[in-house]
């Protein structure tokens, strides 16, 4: 059976545009080789300069993340038919067609196999039905009975993709020597790979069919075109005439005549000029431009003069040390446990398998988060949801709670991350924040604790979701494989740990900030009435925090006294009533005669050392952190601001010149350094 491939729509799967379909390259230079557009340029008969593998029509795939994915990672190709690799040798002589006689592709078609390559065992494929899109087709590993793929792709570009994955050992030996077997014409297609993207002739500069003769430009310099014409043919019956006096013995003393005027203004030299347009190609070999290359660098305007800018310095340094870029203060360089979050059961019930399509992960399944802040459009988020669930200031990582985490499939999350679908608590999960009695939302104090291990959740369609089908693989029996379609209604509930809190919180961010029309809202609302309250959570919690939060010892725990220090308090406290005795003493006597000679009392020792007191000294440790509301530090702050290592001794550096600007609204333009400010005792 042969299948047509449809614009738009997913290559492998026939599926439309909106299933989380893109556009990608069948073969990125990218990969492992340099030069490789100009080998390619010299092999292929093209003209220098002429070819751009980014922009070739033929050079494109429309696919789903998730297959992009493995795509990416060799897990699957596209095998040609024998034919179409075979026309680019020369069966007479059986060698490869060189620059002149290389083959011209007419064709507009051309037909390939999907070849599993490894670790795909345990994925499955679907395909859409091209005469009956309510018919979806499901194939398994090895895909023997998958359907032929008719597409406009350019074999060459799949033999390079192929041909780079066989040459560059990405795969082993025994893998490599199955696809030879059932393909013997893969070995051809290494070979032409080999041959296309070997290094061009040293004197290829020197085709006229790979770098054609310039024509003079008449209209703007025909007079100087014929003046210096005229000087070549005298500078020539010149040079014959000092060579042949030359050879009778005299001495030629007639004055040199400038070398450096004999070369014709329009000749096409190598130019030296070394011309950077992405980071990218600063990491590579950078081609010498040619004269048409330097005519469209001079046309552009979004480059930059020649100079070192903080950010060339910044792109200079990566690409010597390798991207050496150091850790945030904040981050940790601690490998993560990979086994924790299982160990303590805080994770998907299906432990690394997608969530709604139950598939393993070696079906391109990642873990994301349920709720990114990132997406919020409110700030301090993380500090409201402490003070609103009844948490201590600065204990919430919402990138770092095993229940805020979800496992799928790239097509999925890319959708989800869309907004166009989202999972619906049940309602007691919901109502479990409600105060029923008193018809309010819990407060900080008698917020609840979530102890549940598994909730349920309902896969909710929100929009543009009508021509997507979703297949979910039995728990039970992995062969077996349902086909879910719009609006979705027979998809089974889903039992999961993710705690509700940061599912109330997307839905709340997805219905409370403009992201949905008013009759999207008013759909979702009239099959879950419940979702209003959802929207008053995700208000009540995210709202700023009350003026006096840090006065809330639940909020900001007192600090206990240490201990090791008693003797120095006890002392403190002796020093104190006898500056109090002095002071009592002296406004006595102060009374009976104004005038007093008695030496004034430092009045900042009497306060004792441990006692908790507001702290004046500006602490930033982020650049986010110097826009925001910083509170003043408590004595445990100071204590841990103290024992760290990477912050810097009390100087006016530049950083701390910023801060002092930004206090005083001072706000410098497109800052590219963080902040860190610390005063000692």
């Amino acid at each position: 059976m042969m299948t047509f491939s449809t614009p738009e729509r997913c290559l492998i799967e026939n599926c439309k545009s909106a299933q989380a379909v893109g556009r990608f390259l069948v073969f990125d230079k990218g990969t492992f080789r340099t030069n490789t557009e100009e080998s390619l340029e010299w092999s292929w008969g093209l003209k220098k300069g002429s070819l751009s593998l980014d922009e070739q029509p033929r050079n494109f795939v429309f696919l789903g993340a998730s297959l992009h994915k493995l795509y990416r990672q060799w897990k699957w190709i596209l095998i040609p038919e024998e034919s179409a690799v075979t026309r680019f040798f020369d069966q007479e002589l059986l060698m490869i067609y060189g620059r002149k006689k290389f083959p011209v592709v007419k064709e507009t078609t051309f037909n390939y196999t999907f070849q599993p390559v490894f670790d795909m065992e345990d994925i499955y494929v679907t395909r859409q039905s091209h005469e009956n899109p309510q018919k979806v087709d499901i194939h398994e590993y090895p895909f023997d009975k998958f359907p032929t793929i008719t597409s406009s792709i350019d074999p060459r570009y799949v033999i390079l993709h192929a041909g780079d994955m066989m040459a560059n050992n990405i795969v082993d030996a025994a893998v490599k020597q199955t696809l030879r077997a059932k393909y013997p014409w893969l070995s051809e297609m290494e070979e032409l790979y080999l041959r296309w993207m070997r290094p061009i002739p040293k004197n290829a500069s020197k085709d006229p069919t790979y770098v054609p003769p310039v024509l003079h430009d008449t209209s703007s310099s025909s007079s100087k075109s014929s003046s210096e014409a005229v000087h070549l043919q005298r500078w020539i019956a010149h040079r014959e005439e000092s060579v042949s006096s030359s050879s009778a013995g005299s001495v030629n003393t007639t004055a040199p005549v400038r070398s450096d005027r004999i070369l014709p203004r329009h000749d096409v030299v190598e130019d030296k000029r070394p011309f950077y347009d992405t980071f990218d190609e600063i990491q590579g070999d950078v081609a010498e431009l040619t004269h048409r290359a330097l005519n469209r660098q001079n046309n552009r305007t979004d480059l930059q003069p020649a100079k070192w800018t903080t950010s060339r310095i910044s792109s200079w340094a990566l690409a010597i040390a390798n991207a050496c870029i150091p850790p945030s203060p904040k981050q940790s360089t601690k490998a993560p446990k990979k086994s924790a979050g299982r160990r303590k059961g805080m994770i998907n019930s299906n432990y690394q398998q997608c969530l709604i399509e139950n598939c393993k992960n070696s079906q391109a399944i990642r873990r994301f988060l349920v709720f990114d802040k990132e997406t919020s459009f409110r700030s301090n988020i993380v500090e409201a949801l402490e003070w609103s669930w009844g948490l201590k200031k600065g204990s919430l990582n919402l990138d770092a709670q095993p229940r805020n985490f979800i496992y799928l499939g790239a097509s999925l999350h890319k959708l989800y991350r869309e907004w166009k679908w989202g999972l619906i608590p049940e309602e007691s999960s919901v109502a479990q924040f409600f105060d029923e009695e008193l018809l309010m939302i819990h407060e900080r104090v008698e917020f609840p604790d979530v102890k549940e291990m598994a909730f349920n959740y309902t896969f909710q369609p929100v929009f543009d979701m009508e021509e997507i089908y979703v297949t979910r693989q039995s728990q039970e029996n992995p062969k077996h494989i349902d086909i879910h379609e719009y609006p979705f209604d027979g998809f089974p509930t889903i039992s999961t740990t993710i705690d509700p809190k940061y599912v109330i919180l997307h839905l709340g961010e997805m219905f409370y900030n403009g992201i949905l029309d008013v009759s999207t809202k008013q759909r979702l609302r009239a099959k879950y009435p419940y979702l209003k309250r959802v929207e008053k959570l995700y208000v009540q919690w995210t709202q700023p925090i009350p003026k006096n939060a840090s006065k809330d010892p639940t909020y900001v725990p007192p600090v206990i006294d240490d201990a090791s220090s008693s003797s120095a308090s006890s002392s403190e406290a002796i020093y104190v009533q006898r500056c109090l005795a002095q002071s009592t003493k002296s406004s006595s006597s102060l009374s009976a005669n104004p005038i007093s000679t008695m030496a004034p009392v430092r009045a900042e020792r009497i306060v004792l050392r441990h006692d908790v007191v507001a702290d004046e000294r500006p602490f930033y440790d982020t650049f986010d952190e110097a826009y925001g509301n910083v509170a003043q530090l408590t004595q445990c702050a100071v204590n841990n601001q103290n024992n760290r290592t990477d912050l810097q001794p009390a100087k006016w550096t530049a950083s701390r010149i910023s801060s002092w600007a930004l206090e005083n609204a001072c706000v410098p333009s497109s800052p590219s350094y963080l902040i860190e400010v610390r005063t000692e005792k």
